[in-house]
């Protein structure tokens, strides 16, 4: 039996109303809830980023997967600064307001040097930390990330940009090609032609470091 595609609901984040899954506790569950922070680039959203892994983390834990600030359903319109310090603080006043104080970071690219930097500010807020494909550290612009902010909308376009992250490219069906462009293309990642990603080439990127004598004093487990 195929398991139901999860679905974000609207919640009022430090006046941000902001798109999140949350699955809520099953019955006599005990695991520390889990933080799910998707990437950057053209139509991400938490449902197109985990929606296949939802279901088996949610069989014995609280899973809670925002939009984060400026994208998906969480493109508000307003003028907003974007960047590692907003998102950060975005994260943490979810947390929050969902009354949660301990809790499991999966954080996929940009959500990986999200998590570092919440880890860093509120040490205490996390157990432990999974990080994939992530930023948030000093390194070279990676050629596939500098693809990926060099989208330009079309479903083919699209097709190629998913297909850089899917080691199987069988993962890269119609229905999550056609997902993910629909949101592209009907609230793009910031508003009145600003983005929440850097252009491609552009060196910004570096301000998503989390501060390295910050994450090297970290004691949790990754």
């Amino acid at each position: 039996m195929t398991a139901p595609t999860p679905s974000a609901g609207r919640l009022e984040v430090a006046d941000v109303a902001t798109a999140v899954i949350d699955t809520g506790t099953p019955e006599g569950a005990a695991a520390t809830p889990a933080l799910l922070l998707h990437g950057s680039g053209p139509g991400v959203t938490a449902i197109a980023n985990w929606r296949a892994v939802i279901p088996a983390l949610a069989a014995d834990r609280r899973v809670v997967a925002p939009d984060q600030l400026g994208f998906g359903g969480t493109a508000t319109g307003e003028r907003r600064t974007y960047g590692r310090t907003a998102w950060t603080d975005h994260a943490l006043a979810l947390l929050d307001t969902l009354g949660i104080g301990t809790v499991d970071i999966v954080g996929n690219s940009m959500g990986g040097a999200i998590g570092l930097s919440i880890a860093a500010a509120r040490p205490q807020a996390v157990r432990r930390l999974v990080l994939m494909g992530s930023v948030g550290v000093a390194m070279a612009l990676p050629p596939g990330l500098d693809r990926v902010w060099g989208y330009t909308p079309g479903i083919e376009q699209m097709r190629q940009v998913i297909a850089l992250f899917a080691h199987n490219r069988d993962l890269v069906t119609d229905e999550l090609v056609e997902l993910c462009y629909r949101r592209a293309s009907a609230r793009p990642c910031g508003t009145r032609g600003r983005r929440c990603s850097p252009s491609r080439g552009n060196a910004g990127w570096t301000t998503w470091r989390c501060p390295a004598p910050n994450w090297r004093r970290s004691r949790h487990r990754s």
